[in-house]
C-alpha cells in the first residue's frame, strides 16, 4: 500500500499537474506540519507503523465490554461567504449530513449498501447538527460570515470563526480552496494526531458546491468530498497512501494506509470504473479514501472501521461523550433534545420598525443577491420600514434565492392560531412570475412545512408595470393569511420566507402578526368598524369600536414577546359604539399587538408606540 508522506507529497505534486481537479490536499496539509514540527512527525510516523497491535487489543476488548455502540459528532458548519451562490441553504447542508449518515452506516438502499467486498462496513458513526453553541446558547448549528477568505481559502479561513474542536466537527463551507499551484481543490482536513498540536486548525475545509447533491451541490461527486474529508478527520488515509508498499501481510499493517484488508493502489482513481488492477492486484476503486467520482463510491471496511475506532477513542473521545452530546443539545442517543418553549409567545406582531431587526431575534439571510436583496426598506404600509427586495434591476441567475425569518416563536399559548402579513408586489411584465414561499419549521429548520406559495394572481397587490414597483397607497397592499391551527403544538415555531428571483419586480413585507384569529375574524374587525387612532402614538391613543348588540368583551395589550402588559377592558358591554382610552405610561417605544375578544369571535391589531 503505499511510500511514507514526504514521498506522498511529491507524488500528490506530479498527480496534480496531470489533473484538472485534485480532491484533496489532507496529505499536503499534513507535510507542512510535519515539516514545522519534525519531532511531532517522527512521533506520528512510529505511532502509524506500530499502532497494528494497539488497534487489535483496542477492538478486541470493545467487543467484550459490548460497547461498540453508534458515536454521535455534532457537528457546526461555518459558512463563509460574500452573498453569492456559495452561501448555501440550509436544505443543503442537510442533504449533506443526510449523505454523510447513509455512507457512514452503510443505509439500505443506500450507496453504502451497495458494496461488493465482504469486508465493507457499517462505521457505526452519525452526524448531527449542534444544537448549542459553545456557551450553551441554542443554535442552528450553522454560521455565516462575510468575508473575502471565502475565494482562495486556505488556513486563514479558521481564523474567522471556530467552535471547540475537541467538542464539535468544524466544517468552513467556502467557494474555492487556494491551489497551491496544483489545479482546483475541493477539500482538505486534519488528521486527529495533530488535534493537540493545532487545535486552531483541526476540521474540514470543503467547496460550496461540492457540499450535498441538491440545488448547487455537484451531482457528480454526489456529497461525497465530505465523507472523504471526515474520513481524514477520523485518522484514515488514502487507499493509494504510498503506492504499492505494505503490499504483504507482514507489512499492510505498518505501511501505506497501514490497513490490512484495502488492496495496494499504486496512484489515484479518478473517473467511475468497475475495476482496475494496480500493484499486481485488483485495487478497491469504490472506497471512499480514493478519488473515485462519488456516485460510484461505496465503502468503507472493516480494517478502516476498527482504525477509525482505535483512533477516535484514543485523540476524540470528548467529542461523542455523554457529557458533550448534552451540552451541544443531543441526548445520550444522539436524539436532538426537546427545546425549552421560546419567550416569545403568541399572540406575536412585528413591523420591522426596529433599526436592527437581529435584536428582535429576525434574520436575513441573502443567499444569492447580498445587499441587492431583503433589507429594511423606507416603504410600508404602517410605521416607516418594512422589509424590501429591491429586485426590478437584478438581472441575476434565474430562481436564486434570498430569505429572511422570524424568531422561534410559542404558538401553544393559541388554540387556534392564523399568521398574516402584508405584502405590495407587481410584476415588470406578463411573463415574470417570481415566488414567495413561506415555510414553518418547529427544530431550527431541520425540517419544513410550506405554508404559502404566492406567484402572480395569488402574490399581486398591483397590477403589471414595466417601471419600478414602489407603493404609494393602502390599496397596492394585500394581507396574506395562512391558517396556522395546526401548528399550534409548536413552541419554536419559526416562519421562514424564501423569495425565488425570476428577474420580476419589487416586493415588501409589512405587518407580520401571528393571533388566534383563523383569518376569517377579520371580518369581525370590519363588523365592529374598529380603528386605533392615533398610530403610532405618543402619549394616548384610543380603540374605536360598535357593538351591535350587548356582550361580554374583552381588551388586551401584549408586547412583542407576547407577554400581556395590561388589560385595557373586561367586563359586559351594551350596544353601542365606544372610544376606549390606551395610555402610554410606562410603555416603551416598540411594537405592540392590541387583541380584542367578544362571544363572536377574536382579532388583534397592531399598536406602534413612538
Amino acid at each position: 500500500m503505499k511510500k511514507l508522506l514526504i514521498g506522498v507529497f511529491v507524488s500528490i505534486v506530479s498527480l496534480a499537474n496531470a489533473q484538472e481537479i485534485l480532491p484533496c490536499i489532507t496529505d499536503q496539509i499534513t507535510y507542512q506540519m510535519k515539516q514545522q514540527n519534525p519531532e511531532l512527525a517522527l512521533r506520528i510516523d512510529k505511532e502509524n507503523r506500530e499502532s497494528a497491535t494497539l488497534i487489535q487489543q483496542f477492538n478486541e476488548n470493545l467487543n467484550r465490554a459490548k460497547k461498540a455502540s453508534v458515536l454521535i459528532i455534532p457537528v457546526v458548519f461555518h459558512v463563509i461567504h460574500q452573498n453569492g451562490t456559495e452561501n448555501i441553504t440550509q436544505a443543503q447542508i442537510m442533504d449533506q449530513l443526510r449523505v454523510l449518515n447513509e455512507d457512514f452506516r452503510k443505509k439500505a438502499g443506500t450507496n453504502g449498501d451497495k458494496s461488493k467486498y465482504s469486508v465493507a462496513a457499517d462505521m457505526g458513526i452519525e452526524f448531527r447538527l449542534a444544537q448549542k453553541d459553545p456557551n450553551g446558547n441554542w443554535h442552528d448549528g450553522i454560521n455565516r460570515i462575510e468575508s473575502t477568505l471565502t475565494t482562495n481559502a486556505y488556513q486563514n479561513v479558521k481564523s474567522l470563526i471556530r467552535w471547540d474542536p475537541t467538542k464539535y466537527l468544524n466544517v468552513w463551507v467556502v467557494k474555492s480552496i487556494a491551489n497551491q499551484g496544483q489545479g482546483t481543490i475541493l477539500g482538505f482536513a486534519q488528521f486527529p494526531e495533530y488535534l493537540s498540536y493545532t487545535p486552531n486548525t483541526d476540521g474540514i475545509v470543503v467547496r460550496a458546491d461540492y457540499v450535498g447533491t441538491i440545488q448547487t451541490g455537484n451531482i457528480t461527486n454526489a456529497g461525497r468530498t465530505l465523507t472523504h474529508e471526515v474520513g481524514h478527520w477520523i485518522g484514515l488515509y488514502h487507499t493509494f497512501q504510498g503506492g504499492c508498499v505494505g503490499n504483504t501481510p507482514s507489512t499492510c499493517a505498518s505501511a501505506g494506509d497501514f490497513i490490512c484488508d484495502t488492496p495496494p493502489v499504486e496512484d489515484a482513481t479518478f473517473g467511475c470504473l468497475s475495476s482496475r488492477i494496480t500493484c499486481s492486484d485488483s485495487a478497491m476503486v469504490e472506497n471512499y479514501m480514493d478519488y473515485m467520482d462519488g456516485k460510484c463510491a461505496n465503502t468503507f471496511t472493516q480494517g478502516q472501521k476498527a482504525r477509525a475506532l482505535y483512533m477516535m477513542d484514543r485523540y476524540r473521545s470528548v467529542v461523542y461523550s455523554a457529557t458533550n452530546l448534552q451540552a451541544a443539545g443531543l441526548d445520550a442517543s444522539g436524539n436532538y433534545a426537546e427545546v425549552p418553549a421560546s419567550v416569545i409567545k403568541a399572540p406575536y406582531s412585528y413591523s420591522f420598525e426596529d433599526a436592527n431587526i437581529t435584536s428582535a431575534g429576525w434574520r436575513i439571510q441573502n443567499l444569492n443577491n447580498g445587499s441587492n436583496a431583503w433589507k429594511l426598506d423606507n416603504v410600508a404600509y404602517t410605521g416607516n420600514s418594512s422589509l424590501g427586495f429591491r429586485n426590478f434591476n437584478i438581472t441575476a441567475t434565474l430562481n436564486t434565492k434570498d430569505e429572511f425569518n422570524s424568531p422561534l416563536i410559542d404558538l401553544s399559548t393559541l388554540s387556534t392560531a392564523n399568521l398574516s402579513f402584508k405584502v405590495a408586489y407587481a410584476r415588470k411584465a406578463n411573463n415574470t412570475n417570481d415566488i414567495l414561499d413561506v415555510y414553518i419549521s418547529n427544530d431550527f429548520g431541520r425540517t419544513e412545512t410550506l405554508l404559502f406559495r404566492g406567484t402572480t394572481g395569488s402574490l399581486e397587490s398591483s397590477s403589471v408595470t414595466n417601471v419600478e414597483f414602489i407603493p404609494t397607497a393602502a390599496n397596492q397592499w394585500r394581507t396574506i393569511s395562512v391558517d396556522l391551527t395546526p401548528y399550534v403544538h409548536m413552541k419554536n415555531a419559526r416562519i421562514r420566507f424564501e423569495f425565488s428571483n425570476r428577474r420580476g419586480n419589487n416586493i415588501f413585507i409589512d405587518d407580520f402578526t401571528i393571533s388566534n384569529s383563523t383569518g376569517v375574524n377579520d371580518n369581525l374587525k370590519k363588523e365592529m368598524a374598529f380603528n386605533l387612532i392615533p398610530n403610532p402614538m405618543n402619549e394616548i391613543a384610543y380603540a374605536q369600536f360598535e357593538l351591535k348588540q350587548a356582550q361580554p368583551i374583552e381588551v388586551s395589550l401584549y408586547d412583542i414577546t407576547g407577554r400581556k402588559v395590561s388589560t385595557i377592558e373586561q367586563g359586559e358591554k351594551n350596544a353601542g359604539i365606544y372610544s376606549l382610552p390606551i395610555n402610554r405610561g410606562t410603555l416603551s417605544n416598540g411594537i405592540y399587538l392590541l387583541e380584542v375578544k367578544t362571544n363572536t369571535g377574536s382579532f388583534t391589531h397592531k399598536l406602534v408606540v413612538n
